[in-house]
């Protein structure tokens, strides 16, 4: 199934459809759970409920919701019988088969479609320099410009973060070409974002601080740019793509170690559980705890962690309870706002003020409902976005 690929003449002369599956058409399906990074349970359209392989490392909590829309193609080798490519969202169908984003972008590329890089000509993929391994070798100007890809899935209310996992290698990546950089080798990073419906563009530094902080002391030495685009349910790319610009002031307002932690909890056995100078046991069952936090939010989202496995260790099967630290970077409390919004959904079983703390019990896993993973994201990205007319600030 290889993608479509420019006709003759030269390099960007054409602007015809780009398909990543050009002789088969995905199929629907039904999300009904996932069991590990690489494996999902789906209800495929006219088959019975099958395991399929998800191409995608990444969190995907706004995207995996039970009952969302796959896009499955049948797997070509053997294993699963299908393959997870796409997953749909109000803003469209996102593609999430990440090993084809490449193809996606060299052909944006030798068709002259991607902003800043409309001059420079594809050499090759998979380019070794020196220890480094880059996705790109471009030649601009007759020298070597080399370029790292981001396909970025993660976005709500008109703004996209990468990653949406703590991602050591793509650290590592920033690094590498800010430091070819310095020694007179320029270098690139391309944030293929899937959907056009995003006005500007931050590193996720909820998720990942390590990587935004990286982001933000190599970005000056390299050509940082951000691509929204679209595509049809059989994956065919909408041209044109949308430039996003990056969101500095946000970044430099927002990024500090304080704001809000959210938990989602959802114990198996009886466990105790803080509340600030207080305690509770909590139940088996589903919640969401809160607090505001002016400062050390990185550190209490690790010790919350760990001391929720402390207190499961005498639980029979502790592995199958869980507890998920959210932190939410912000320059505000937002316990409150988190609050009022989760308080209809279930059981309010705790509500402080001064600082804000809450506990509300839910009748399902919290990374489950639609209406919670909406409010995680909203907290984090859909309240940063700008006015439509644009934001101030950009890539240099």
């Amino acid at each position: 199934m290889a993608p479509r690929r420019p006709g003759p003449g030269p390099q960007g002369s054409a602007r015809e459809s780009f398909s990543l599956y050009n002789d088969v058409s995905p199929v629907r399906g039904r999300f009904i759970s996932r069991r590990d990074r690489f494996t999902v349970r789906c209800a495929p359209e006219g088959s019975e409920e099958s395991w399929a392989h998800l191409p995608n490392p990444g969190r995907l909590w706004e995207h995996l919701i039970p009952g969302a829309t796959l896009r499955l193609l049948p797997a070509r080798r053997g294993g699963m019988p299908w393959r997870v490519v796409g997953v749909d969202a109000p803003e469209g169908t996102v593609m999430l088969d990440t090993i084809r984003s490449n193809e996606a972008v060299r052909w944006l590329l030798e068709h002259r479609l991607v902003p800043g890089f409309e001059e420079a000509r594809v050499v090759r993929s998979e380019a070794v320099h020196g220890d480094n391994r880059f996705d790109f070798e471009l030649e601009e100007g007759g020298k070597p410009l080399f370029l790292e890809v981001k396909s970025c899935t993660l976005f709500s209310g008109g703004v996209a973060m990468f990653p949406d996992a703590p991602t050591e290698r793509g650290r590592r990546h920033l690094e590498g070409l800010a430091a070819l950089a310095s020694r007179g080798t320029p270098g690139g990073v391309l944030f293929l974002i899937q959907s056009a419906a995003v006005r500007g563009f931050l590193p996720d530094f909820h998720t990942d601080p390590a990587f935004a902080e990286a982001f933000a002391a190599c970005a000056p030495r390299l050509r940082v740019r951000a691509l929204g685009v679209d595509w049809t349910p059989e994956l065919s790319l909408r041209l044109p793509g949308r430039p996003v610009p990056f969101l500095r002031d946000t970044l430099l307002r927002e990024n500090h170690d304080r704001g809000t932690l959210l938990e989602a909890l959802s114990p198996k056995a009886p466990v105790p559980f803080d509340l600030g100078e207080r305690g509770t046991m909590l139940e088996p069952g589903h919640y969401v705890y809160g607090e505001d936090l002016p400062q050390g939010l990185h550190q209490a989202a690790r010790r919350r962690r760990r001391g929720f496995a402390l207190r499961l260790r005498g639980a029979p099967d502790p592995g199958a309870s869980t507890a998920t630290p959210l932190p939410i970077r912000s320059s505000t409390p937002l316990a409150e706002e988190a609050f009022q919004r989760l308080a209809p959904l279930g059981e309010v079983l705790l509500r402080q003020t001064d600082p804000g703390s809450f506990l509300v019990r839910l009748p399902i896993p919290p990374l489950a409902h639609r209406a919670v993973v909406d409010l995680l994201f909203f907290l984090r990205m859909g309240r940063l976005a700008p006015p439509e007319e644009g934001p101030s600030g950009g890539f240099r």
